[in-house]
């Protein structure tokens, strides 16, 4: 996990409010132009869904990593969502599908899946 840590000084006129936040990334990999989540990679599903559950007050955001199409990013970030959702119980308010990185726009702490070919 990484860790960002932010402290506002009292008294301080300041342009931005620091917040502690916590960030986990986890890659979700698919072998080439395919939307099949594989064992091992099930593993990784797992491992978010259990650090969900220790911190169920994150997001995950499941987003595209550089040079994978938008189409099959769609079917494979939907894959995901589906096993989040069925197989561990997680609240659908709590998964968002973002094109990029870039995307997210987190107000506490945050889980990344990364989908990769």
């Amino acid at each position: 996990m990484i860790f960002g840590i932010g402290r506002r000084e009292e008294g301080k006129n300041c342009d931005t409010v620091d917040v502690e936040a916590q960030v986990m990334y986890t890659l979700i990999a698919f072998d080439e132009g395919d939307t099949t989540i594989d064992r091992l990679q099930q593993t990784n599903i797992y491992t978010t869904a259990y650090a969900w559950a220790r911190n169920s007050r994150s997001i995950i955001y499941i987003t595209n990593s550089t040079g994978v199409d938008d189409k099959l990013f769609r079917k494979r970030a939907e894959a995901i969502r589906n096993i989040l959702l069925e197989r561990y119980e997680l609240p659908a308010s709590k998964i968002r599908v973002v094109a990029s990185e870039k995307d997210i726009q987190p107000v506490g702490d945050y889980i990344e899946l990364i989908v990769n070919d």
